[in-house]
């Protein structure tokens, strides 16, 4: 673990009080959580027991073990403590460090493991292990790594991790030719006039993308559910409007949208549809795996329109942009800059979450648990996401981005929402047909205008999408 530059009282017992706190979070309270929730994981899915005390234990004292020298080291090496707001004051590359570069992380997860040996829980290990594991790598990838050098005085090695992460010439060759493609769409814009009226064709990506996605939401929920999961995209859509208005609207930015006010909007409209004795979780699970279908296609839109666009990178696989209507030319000023294609990165991981989930509902896992995972995945991956982004307008507290820290509500939450029991997902419903799309035709047509249609002659609110 390393540090973060936060300023914190300079009076000793406030510090001494603050790390007696963090160190009781990391190694009382979340220990007690992640034991709750593997226990009400193995209640609520119904997973045989299984695992070995003897093993357990084993792979428990090694993670003890490991933690300890890792802690060890940064208080003898580096002069400070493996707390982040605390951090220590000389860079560590021997003792421990000198074999792996994260220790504590490594021995947390192979307690976790151990102790889910021991208690012969297999949530714990096929679910909750997994999840810590993911999580640590997310922090590192998305703070950590960039903080200690930055705090050490190191360059960032992005050729290097290029490398490592692409180790041969095909996975490199491919890694650029997909960034090269990503860069022609980012610079494809294209839009014509009706009299005030303008129409743009990135706005094509976020409707196809809603219908899309409804469809395989209304695919797994039943053709019963149609006008429910129209409603709940339309909501979703209301609700990205009207948080982009609170947290980015400006002068500037008249008609922003925002993905965290499209799943509150979700969650309201599910809550209220439940209120009414409808089944809001089905409505959520089914809409989860569809909303990455939705996410991945708007992720598109917003490659061309120049919003979630990355910060700069010493990399060819960069991506420049260069057309004038592009937020990132005429708003965060970084034309034929090379930038994180952070786009891409959304696209590539919500896919991969899409089919995740997909492969949870064919295995019949309680409705709650669908949309939970959903929560913990989309926001580990997006908390990595939001570290390569560069849009000048998100705030940032205590060293992280605003959506960072949703992130980790999201990561929260959807654990809590996968103890929730529940009726397992039913198999697929057939196809839908014509009359179910007919009705996604007409959400299609509403989506566009909303993504799509704007009037540039005007400064009214919601009037102009550029």
């Amino acid at each position: 673990m390393s540090g973060v530059s936060v300023t914190f009282p300079v009076s000793r017992g406030r510090r001494l009080a603050g790390m007696v706190g963090y160190a009781a979070i990391y190694l009382l309270v979340l220990p007690a959580l992640l034991a709750l929730w593997m226990r009400r994981l193995d209640a609520t899915l119904g997973l045989p027991p299984w695992g070995s005390p003897m093993w357990g234990s084993v792979v428990a004292t090694g993670g003890l073990l490991l933690m300890a020298a890792g802690a060890l080291a940064f208080w003898r090496l580096g002069g400070g403590l493996p707390m982040s707001p605390y951090p220590p004051v000389r860079l560590v590359t021997r003792g421990v460090y000198r074999f792996m570069s994260h220790p504590i992380y490594t021995g947390a997860v192979l307690v976790c493991a151990g102790g889910s040996l021991m208690w012969r829980s297999a949530a714990g290990l096929l679910i909750v292990t997994p999840v810590l594991a993911l999580s640590a790598l997310a922090f590192v990838l998305g703070y950590e790594r960039d903080a200690t050098r930055e705090r050490f005085g190191q360059p960032p090695p992005t050729r290097e991790a290029a490398r490592a992460l692409l180790p041969t010439r095909l996975a490199r060759a491919t890694w650029l030719g997909m960034c090269r493609a990503t860069e022609a769409v980012a610079n494809s814009w294209r839009e014509f006039r009706v009299g005030p009226v303008r129409f743009m064709s990135h706005g094509v990506f976020a409707a196809l993308g809603a219908t899309l996605g409804s469809g395989v939401a209304i695919w797994l929920a039943g053709s019963g559910e149609t006008w429910w999961i129209v409603g709940m995209t339309l909501a979703s859509e209301l609700g990205a409007a009207v948080w982009a208005q609170v947290i980015e609207g400006s002068s500037l930015l008249l008609r922003p949208y925002g993905y965290f006010g499209a799943v509150g909007g979700a969650v309201v409209f599910a809550s209220v549809v439940g209120a009414t004795g409808h089944d809001g979780w089905l409505l959520l699970a089914a809409m989860a795996p569809g909303a990455c279908i939705t996410q991945a296609f708007g992720r598109v839109r917003c490659l061309i329109q120049g919003c979630c666009h990355g910060r700069p990178v010493d990399a060819e696989w960069g991506i420049r942009y260069r057309h004038p209507r592009s937020r990132v030319v005429w708003f965060s000023h970084m034309r034929d800059q090379r930038l994180h294609p952070t786009p891409l990165y959304s696209i590539l991981w919500t896919i991969l979450t899409a089919a995740a989930l997909l492969l949870l509902w064919r295995l019949a896992v309680p409705l709650p648990f669908i949309p939970g995972a959903y929560l913990i995945l989309i926001g580990l991956g997006r908390f990595v996401e939001e570290h390569f982004r560069g849009e000048p307008q998100t705030a940032c507290f205590r060293g992280l981005r605003l959506y960072q820290w949703l992130a980790i509500a999201f990561v929260v939450c959807g654990a809590a929402m996968t103890a929730v029991g529940g009726p397992p997902a039913a198999p697929a419903d057939e196809p839908p047909g014509v009359a179910v799309a007919s009705i996604l035709a007409g959400l299609m047509a509403v989506t566009y205008c909303a993504f799509g249609v704007d009037f540039p002659g005007s400064n009214r609110r919601f009037s102009r999408l550029v």
